[in-house]
């Protein structure tokens, strides 16, 4: 009975003895625990310090409670984030004062662990969402983040802006389409609004930005015209542009710039391409006409002044087709002479070709050959195109043939291919080949059978054909007709 006695009078000696040390040193309410608690942190005991802060947060003074946040937060990069996310919501840290000096506290740190934390905490209370939350969200850059600002907007649309809307499109968050719909509505950054619907390309946001693209009454219109063609869906944007663009004449003139702008980004067709050459022909403003051929020479691939330049050709060759009224002279003769009346010279026969046209396909030619094929080309192209653009156009195409065989670019792959088949010879021989120019014979059949060959529709092959050479449509589709006539030979 006494060993018993005894035994408990030593264990309640051990635990007031642990008790009277616990107490030697100040408490969290004192002011004196901070001042030692640093240099405790200096010395290593940082979780001692930790586990009295969060064993006793109820007990800290309010005045006091910024410096237990700055103890823990000074534990270092991970101990003190793991120590202030236990702190946060603690007894007498659930106040909106102390979260937000928490978290104050956490945006220093850009982990992720951190930044899960963040995001579920201010979902449950978004009153602690600023705009230094925001910056750091925004940092962070990926779709957990992208969802977040989406859950924030949801509750309040007045903090959307451009930086959202294009998060929201770098993570093709569909759920944004609304807010991003509201933004293009209400004019807050609406061109980002629309760039990101476009790059969403969901059903929604698709016709969404095709409606606005029609719609006269849009607010921000012509940001969903700019935006359209990014949508890569060419039945549905190009009907709506090319409308615009015949409707060059009651059309706002920035709108009517941004539809033949983004006309031009879409594939060549020769609706699209003839409804700007439309208002190029019809229009008196210069900024207008200079929209329009830049337009053009987009869809083309090429430059506009050389566009512009084949463009007054094709006026000046229309001038020449055009047939000057006669006009009836009447003067009195004169009584003592009469007039000499000569006979009309009798009118010229159109040139036919007196050189028949054969089959070239067929290596090695001889040097007579090769004349004989450039005198037919010289004959043929003189009677469609006249002596003078006959003789320009054969050195143009010769000078294009040698250039594409010392480059690599898609057209010179296209002219290898051509000769390729055209002849049934290796890359090799075809560049030696083409590095001849025009002398070859064939050489100009090769690429206009290919062309009909990889190029279906004929407005395509003279676009194509036009573009290879560097010259007008018009002559491109004399090219096609007379080769198709068999005129050229085969």
């Amino acid at each position: 009975m006494n060993y018993n006695r005894a035994k408990w009078a030593l264990a309640l000696l051990a635990a007031a003895a642990l008790f009277l040390t616990r107490c030697a040193g100040p408490s969290v309410q004192e002011p004196e625990f901070y001042d030692q608690a640093q240099e405790m942190i200096d010395r290593g005991q940082g979780q001692e310090v930790a586990n009295q802060i969060l064993e006793n947060s109820a007990q800290i003074p309010d005045s006091q409670k910024d410096r237990a946040i700055a103890l823990l937060d000074s534990l270092g990069e991970d101990a003190g984030r793991d120590a202030l996310m236990k702190l946060y919501g603690s007894p007498g840290f659930a106040g909106k004062a102390e979260k937000e000096a928490i978290i104050a506290r956490l945006l220093k740190r850009k982990d992720p662990i951190t930044a899960d934390f963040l995001r579920s905490r201010i979902r449950q209370n978004p009153e602690l969402y600023n705009s230094v939350v925001a910056n750091y969200m925004m940092e962070q850059g990926d779709e957990a983040s992208a969802r977040f600002f989406l859950s924030m907007a949801e509750k309040d649309r007045s903090i959307l802006n451009g930086e959202m809307a294009r998060l929201f499109a770098e993570h093709s968050i569909e759920e944004s389409v609304p807010l991003l719909k509201y933004m293009a509505e209400n004019s807050v950054d609406p061109s980002a609004a629309f760039d990101a619907l476009s790059r969403i390309k969901s059903p929604e946001a698709v016709e969404y930005l095709v409606q606005s693209a029609a719609d006269t009454n849009h607010p921000n219109r012509l940001y969903a015209i700019r935006y359209l063609p990014q949508i890569e869906n060419a039945e549905l944007v190009v009907p709506v542009l090319r409308s615009i663009v015949l409707n060059y004449r009651n059309e706002n003139t920035e709108i009517l710039h941004q539809a033949m702008e983004s006309l031009g980004e879409t594939e060549y067709s020769d609706e699209s391409y003839n409804a700007l050459k439309k208002v190029f022909l019809n229009v008196d403003s210069t900024e207008t006409q200079a929209a329009a051929i830049v337009a053009m020479a987009r869809m083309r691939d090429m430059e506009p002044q050389a566009l512009l330049e084949e463009l007054k050709e094709e006026a000046r060759e229309q001038a020449k087709d055009r047939k000057e009224p006669e006009v009836a002279v009447v003067t009195e003769p004169e009584p003592e002479k009469r007039p000499t009346v000569r006979p009309s010279k009798p009118e010229r026969k159109p040139t036919t070709t007196r050189i028949r046209p054969g089959q070239y396909s067929k290596l090695p030619y001889t040097e007579a050959q090769s004349k004989r094929y450039t005198r037919l080309l010289s004959q043929v192209l003189g009677e469609n195109l006249g002596g003078d653009s006959a003789r320009q156009l054969m050195g143009q195409m010769h000078n294009s043939f040698r250039s594409y065989a010392e480059s690599d670019t898609e057209s010179s792959q296209f002219f290898q291919r051509s000769y390729m088949r055209y002849y049934g010879i290796n890359e090799s021989k075809a560049i030696e080949l083409m590095q001849k120019g025009i002398n070859v014979p064939g050489s100009l059949n090769a690429i206009l059978k290919n062309i009909k060959q990889e190029y279906g529709s004929e407005s395509m092959q003279v676009y194509a054909l036009s573009r290879f050479f560097a010259i007008a449509r018009w002559q491109a589709q004399v090219l096609i007709e007379v080769y198709g006539q068999g005129d050229l030979g085969r």
